[in-house]
């Protein structure tokens, strides 16, 4: 008789791919998988491709709605129809919740996990939440309310919860994560990945540009993830730099592996695989996100032994360079931080 389990998460990679991760985990004969979502988004298509690798894993699409913030007309009336849209994707969670019995919910992140919680709250099932950031959003405060348990990323966000419910256990990795090998050196030169994911990168790309362009960076060896908004390589006239338009999750694992210095996101996820690598972090968080979560998240790891920097400030590129050049030559530790990865103890309680 296989354990009926029901996940709720909306869908920015940062949080899709620990949950992916953990349904990975899980014996594919053992479980079936409720996955609550949005119609259309990224979720349903990780769903499929979970489900076309042998999971039984059922895709529920809800409606949903969020709280605006800006004070517009606009604003104003998206969030009254958005009350309804709240109050049908409800009845949608209990109904799918009546009809497929799962035994707990275990919810992740923004406002599509709120009502599917608050649903099974009501119909007596256990609802477990996971937290990656060190400030959690609204929707991760009022479901900590009424969770039977809390797992945390970082000890900063406890605070934000009922300390009797929580369990700090880090980010939930992927299981690829421990099939990549550290490589043996084969240069001198200090490895820089550099790994930004969104629009806002086409600033550090450019800053770095420049750097090469005035004959800065020769002592490294560098290599650039511009991801799927970031195409053009800039860099081609560079002999130390590798550019790279998309990386697979195993292959972007294999650079951790490689890397002795990043400059990174403040994302809770990739910093915990780069963690993992004990790779060196120059953080520049982005900027504008909700309570500014990617900031706190960077100064908590800034109080062990990596960087902040705002890509804001007006002498980012002089700034950039400074850190860097503190870094000629820098060798990470040969060694894999198993503490970034202690994913087991949740599974415990599914």
């Amino acid at each position: 008789m296989k354990k009926i389990i029901a996940f709720a998460w909306w869908w920015t990679w940062g949080h899709i791919f620990p949950i992916k991760s953990l349904i990975e985990r899980l014996p594919k004969h053992n479980y079936k998988i409720l996955w609550f979502g949005e119609k259309w988004k990224l979720e349903e298509k990780i769903s499929k491709q979970l489900k076309d690798a042998g999971y039984d894993i059922v895709f529920l699409p809800i409606l949903s709605g969020k709280i605006r913030r800006d004070k517009t007309l606009k604003a104003f009336s998206l969030n009254f129809l958005d009350i309804f849209k709240n109050l049908i994707g409800l009845w949608q969670s209990i109904y799918y919740i009546l009809k497929y019995k799962p035994e707990l919910i275990f919810s992740k992140w923004w406002y599509v996990a709120f009502t599917p919680s608050l649903a099974g709250k009501i119909l007596w099932k256990k609802i477990y939440l996971h937290e990656s950031d060190t400030v959690p959003g609204l929707v991760n405060k009022l479901v900590g309310k009424f969770a039977n348990k809390i797992f945390l990323w970082f000890d900063e966000a406890i605070k934000y919860f009922d300390k009797n419910k929580v369990k700090v256990v880090g980010q939930i990795l992927s299981p690829l994560i421990e099939k990549i090998k550290l490589p043996k050196e084969t240069s001198s030169k200090t490895n820089l990945l550099i790994v930004w994911w969104s629009q806002w990168a086409k600033v550090l790309i450019q800053t770095i540009y420049n750097l090469l362009k005035k004959g800065y960076l020769q002592e490294f060896n560098i290599y650039v993830v511009g991801w799927l908004l970031n195409k053009d390589n800039i860099f081609k006239d560079f002999t130390n730099v590798n550019f790279y338009e998309f990386l697979p999750q195993e292959k972007l694992f294999e650079l951790y592996a490689l890397a002795d210095l990043s400059i990174t996101r403040g994302s809770a996820t990739s910093l915990a695989e780069q963690d993992y690598f004990n790779i060196k972090k120059i953080i520049v968080p982005l900027p504008y996100t909700g309570w500014n979560h990617q900031y706190y998240n960077a100064l908590a790891y800034e109080k062990n032994w990596d960087l902040v920097l705002s890509q804001l400030d007006q002498d980012f590129e002089n700034k950039l360079l400074s850190f860097l050049n503190k870094f000629k030559g820098f060798k990470k530790k040969k060694k894999l931080n198993h503490l970034a990865n202690k994913v087991e103890e949740i599974i415990t309680f599914l």
